[in-house]
C-alpha cells in the first residue's frame, strides 16, 4: 500500500508542475521571470526538504503521526488551492497561432531525449536519495530519525537561501536557453 501510495504522489506531484510553471509564466513580466522562477524553485525544495524533516521530527513521537500530518496538510493545501488561485488576468496567449496538429510532424524530437535523459536521472538521483540516505546514516552513523531531518533539513535551508537570495543574480550573467 506505500508502495502505490509513493506512485500515486509522484504522479501527482508531476501533474502539478506544468500547471504551476505555465501560471508563474503567465504573470511574470520579462525582468521579474528569473527571479518568479527561483522563488518558485525555492518553495517547492523547501517542501520536499522541510517536509522529510519534519516528518523525521514527528516519528519521534509515532511513527504515523508524519502521516496524519501529511494528510491533513494536503487537505488543507487543496482547500486552500481552490479558495485562493485564480486564472491570471494577463495571459500570453497573445500572438500565439491556433493548434495545428499535423506540424508536431515537423518537429525534431531528437532535440528533446537529451534534456528528458536528464531529467529522469536527475529525478532518480533525488530519489535516491531521499530514501538512500536515512537508511545508509541510520545504519553506519547510528543516526536516529530526529538526527536525518536536521541533516537534510539543514541542507535543504542552504540550497533555498541560494535560490531565493542569489539565483536571480546568477541568471543575470546565463541566458535562460544557455542555463537550461
Amino acid at each position: 500500500l506505500l508502495i502505490v501510495s509513493r506512485i500515486l504522489g509522484g504522479f501527482s506531484a508531476g501533474m502539478v508542475m506544468p500547471g504551476v510553471t505555465g501560471m508563474i509564466a503567465d504573470i511574470s513580466v520579462g525582468r521579474d521571470k528569473a527571479k518568479n522562477f527561483g522563488y518558485m524553485s525555492a518553495i517547492i525544495n523547501s517542501g520536499f526538504i522541510l517536509g522529510p524533516g519534519m516528518g523525521g521530527f514527528l516519528a519521534e513521537f509515532s511513527h504515523r503521526l508524519p502521516f496524519y500530518v501529511a494528510g491533513f496538510s494536503g487537505c488543507v493545501a487543496l482547500i486552500l488551492s481552490i479558495a485562493l488561485i485564480k486564472n491570471p488576468k494577463n495571459s500570453t496567449q497573445d500572438g500565439f497561432t491556433q493548434y495545428q496538429p499535423e506540424l508536431l510532424s515537423k518537429i525534431n524530437w531528437k532535440v528533446f531525449l537529451t534534456p528528458i535523459i536528464l531529467t529522469l536521472v536527475l529525478a532518480f538521483g533525488l530519489s535516491a536519495f531521499e530514501t538512500l540516505f536515512p537508511l545508509y546514516t541510520a545504519d553506519k552513523a547510528h543516526y536516529s530519525p530526529l538526527d536525518i531531518s536536521f541533516a537534510i533539513t539543514g541542507g535543504g535551508i542552504a540550497g533555498a537561501i541560494f535560490q531565493v537570495f542569489f539565483f536571480d543574480k546568477f541568471m543575470k550573467h546565463f541566458k535562460e536557453l544557455t542555463f537550461i
